[in-house]
């Protein structure tokens, strides 16, 4: 009798039969492990990611405001404060000159000038050029303020005295 197997497909047979049994074992027992658990966010990262949320719809709303503006008129190149009313019996008892606005409507404040624009109308309802002598005192005010904001954000560089710690004899 020769050495060789008269059934070779016997022998590869039977070793594929003992990896498909491996690959089943490996699949139950992956199966059973415990699956990752996802993290729960606490109140404070909900609070920050609506907070975020909110900030980024309200980019939109004024970037939305400024595009249109700016189809209306021709306006500097900066980024204006923005401001919506409301409460136009308040808003008009200390600006008289931007009669016509409503509730609802922004307030553009650019360097040189104030624009009053209704959206729900799509249409400039006042727009009134600010004084040099006031744009100059604005300037100067927006950069204390500034100067300010960077005074309590940058660190202190002032040391303190050196003490001398007292003799003993």
């Amino acid at each position: 009798m020769s050495s060789e197997n008269k059934f070779p497909w016997v022998e590869f047979l039977s070793s594929f039969v003992f990896y498909i049994v491996i690959a089943a074992l490996i699949y139950v027992v992956a199966s059973m492990l415990p699956k990752p658990v996802q993290q729960q966010l606490s109140a404070e990262q909900v609070q920050q990611i609506q907070q975020q949320q909110q900030l980024e719809q309200t980019n939109q709303v004024y970037n939305t405001i400024i595009s249109r503006v700016n189809q209306l008129m021709v306006v500097p190149q900066t980024q204006p404060e923005i401001s919506v009313i409301t409460d136009i019996q308040v808003f008009l008892a200390q600006y008289p000159a931007f009669a016509g606005a409503q509730t609802g409507d922004a307030v553009l404040v650019y360097p040189d000038r104030v624009i009053v624009y209704s959206p729900a109308n799509n249409r400039i309802v006042n727009s009134v050029l600010i004084p040099a002598d006031v744009q100059r005192k604005n300037a100067e005010q927006r950069q204390k303020q500034l100067e300010q904001q960077q005074n309590i954000s940058a660190p202190a560089t002032k040391t303190a005295p050196a003490v001398e710690s007292p003799k003993t004899q």
